[in-house]
């Protein structure tokens, strides 16, 4: 999976289309942690490792100037481990013009490191990353027979 946890979406409705054994990279609603990790025990994920964007651009916290956007790596059941292919804990890029839509990199390196499975991307509906991933919305209207 590839999902932003400041998306909000029904945890119920994505529930059924994760795999019991998988691997997640989730961004982190920088705005409401606590909301961030909360979906992610109730999708029954556990975190293990945590990458950072580093946006080039200082934002106005509460205790902090943020300047990096988190993505947390969490896994369900007995996820499968890259074996070739690992992101980098932490990538410089400009802050994209969508304020919504995260650095190619990521996707493309989720890609390579599991090139036999499918990807969820769950994130706001107007964009993709890669073609060959699965939007929520696409794979929903499939099961609904709209497809």
């Amino acid at each position: 999976m590839y999902g932003d946890l400041a998306y909000k979406f029904d945890i119920e409705e994505v529930r059924p289309y994760i795999h019991e054994n998988a691997v997640g990279f989730f961004w982190v609603d920088d705005l409401n942690i606590h909301a961030s990790i909360t979906t992610l025990q109730k999708l029954n994920f556990k975190i293990q490792e945590m990458a950072y964007w580093d946006i080039d651009k200082k934002l106005p916290g509460t205790f902090t100037t943020r300047q990096c956007r988190s993505m947390v790596v969490a896994t369900k059941g007995n996820a499968p481990k890259p074996t070739d292919f690992k992101l980098d804990s932490i990538v410089y890029e400009h802050e994209m013009e969508k304020p919504a839509q995260k650095p190619q990199y990521y996707a493309e390196r989720i890609q390579l490191m599991y090139s036999g499975y499918p990807v969820l991307e769950i994130h706001d509906p107007k964009f993709k990353y890669l073609e060959n991933n699965y939007l929520f919305d696409e794979i929903q209207g499939e099961t609904d027979g709209e497809k």
